[in-house]
């Protein structure tokens, strides 16, 4: 048995010195698919990122810009715990340049905001909404001549959604990778660290080029005209800015209050207002949504009916709800007994009515009807290949339902390229004038759309759009 085991053995040994002379095995040349990745921009080494801190190096840094005429812009910024974010970074790339501003070290951003409203100028962002808003806030500023490659990502169809990330872009159209360890660093922390720096510049160094091969892939799907249109909500002034503060009490408002309730939500609702912008605080910092509606429901004459819900009962037991959001509510209530119900008071002795959602026309409930129109959203979008929600979204398909049969006024699906695509449609499907049809008719079924659009008329029948399949890729 020891012999055989020994023999056995040495088999083995000679079998694997074999093997290593013979070296590696030859793999078979038939290969696993791969998909074809772009092939990698090329970066020309520039001189060092610029850290501005002075003002004379800032507009330096604008000139350079300018001269450019084109840049990519990007800010970081902490959302959490205030009503407007605090602006930390800005960073901005054009070819052969690359500067992080810093906002804490400068106290004047003039020249900076002057660039962003400029026209003559280009602005390459990716969901720079954010980003606008925060200039906006700081200084008025409305930006002008801006590309988004998040919105043309979404034009093009690229991702499931109409939100695709800058990383998942980058790697997929300019080949490179970017890295987010530094994502969720303090950027209020000086000195700036270089990973820091080289975290933030990386989310500008690449947008000119990606900007580049989303314009030629929407030109080859002949959807120019689509990413142009796209851009123009973010230069229009009406898409930036709070609501008045007098009309902060819409965003609680509903049909069950009467008008004397409505007019001390109002009162309350601007009270609440104006002290989180003041001190860039969150509204429920200040009051609570739930205990505003409270308040403005009951009305209470004097401070002991104005904490009565938030106190211990004489047996001991806690208010309803939630002890957290009780006991804040009567921190809040005991410092401002006086002001609030006299903000109380003052707005029962208005009439408000109510002019918010709530009254729908007679006829089919515009939610079943909206459901309706959604069927061919989704078939439309599967068609062109995009997220239903860049064509539409359900509080539009319900603003349409309801206004029907006047057309809802300010609804994207019935403006520009959509309307072709998609509100023209709708509104026939909501008229009766066509169906959608499931299935095919006729003596050739296979050369038939399975689900379709039908215009009825006099002449008779005929098709306005059909689908065959699922999603055509982009």
């Amino acid at each position: 048995m020891a012999t055989r085991q020994t023999a056995k053995t040495d088999r083995e040994r000679s079998a694997a010195r074999a093997a290593r002379r013979k070296g590696p095995a030859r793999k078979s040349r038939r290969r696993a698919p791969s998909r074809r990745r772009p092939r990698p921009v090329s970066v020309v080494a520039g001189p060092p990122v610029r850290i501005v801190r002075e003002r004379d190096e800032l507009v330096d840094l604008v000139a350079g810009l300018r001269k450019a005429g084109e840049f990519g812009l990007d800010t970081e910024f902490i959302p959490e715990n205030r009503l407007f974010p605090e602006l930390c970074l800005i960073q901005v790339a054009a070819p052969g340049l690359e500067a992080v501003v810093d906002p804490l070290a400068l106290e004047d951003l003039a020249p900076i905001h002057e660039l962003i409203s400029d026209p003559a100028v280009t602005k390459v962002v990716h969901s720079g909404k954010h980003d606008f808003d925060i200039f906006h806030h700081a200084a008025g500023v409305v930006p002008k001549n801006v590309f988004d490659t998040q919105i043309a990502a979404a034009v093009i169809g690229h991702g499931k959604r109409t939100q695709v990330a800058l990383r998942a872009l980058v790697a997929g159209f300019v080949g490179r990778e970017l890295s987010k360890q530094q994502q969720m660093s303090d950027w209020k922390r000086r000195p700036l660290t270089p990973r820091q720096v080289d975290y933030a510049i990386s989310d500008v160094r690449y947008l000119l080029p990606l900007r580049d091969r989303l314009v030629i892939r929407a030109r080859r799907m002949r959807r120019s005209d689509w990413l142009e249109e796209e851009m123009v909500p973010l230069t229009e002034p009406g898409n930036y800015g709070l609501p008045p503060i007098e009309e902060a009490y819409r965003m609680l408002d509903g049909p069950g209050f009467t008008p004397s309730q409505r007019g001390s939500l109002a009162e309350l609702c601007a009270w609440r207002e104006e002290r989180a912008r003041s001190r860039n605080l969150p509204r429920g910092w200040i009051l609570k949504d739930g205990a505003v509606r409270d308040l403005a429901r009951r009305q209470p004459k004097n401070e002991r009916d104005l904490l009565a819900p938030y106190r211990r009962s004489p047996a001991g037991r806690p208010p309803k709800g939630d002890p957290k959001a009780a006991q804040h509510a009567r921190t809040v209530l005991s410092k401002n007994a006086a002001v609030v119900l006299e903000v109380l008071a003052k707005g029962a002795k208005r009439q408000v009515e109510f002019t918010g959602a709530g009254r729908l026309p007679r006829g089919p409930a515009p939610e079943s009807l909206a459901l309706l129109l959604e069927t061919w959203l989704k078939l439309r979008a599967a068609e062109s290949g995009v997220a239903p929600e860049l064509l539409a979204t359900q509080d539009e398909l319900r603003a349409i339902a309801a206004a029907w049969p006047e057309e809802a006024e300010g609804v994207r699906p019935l403006r520009g390229f959509r309307r072709k695509l998609l509100g023209e449609d709708l509104l026939l499907i909501l008229s009766g004038e066509a169906v959608i049809q499931v299935g095919a008719y006729g003596s050739s079924p296979e050369d038939r759309p399975p689900i379709q659009l039908t215009r009825l008329g006099r002449l008779g029948r005929f098709v306005l759009r059909g689908s065959r399949a699922g999603p055509r890729s982009a």
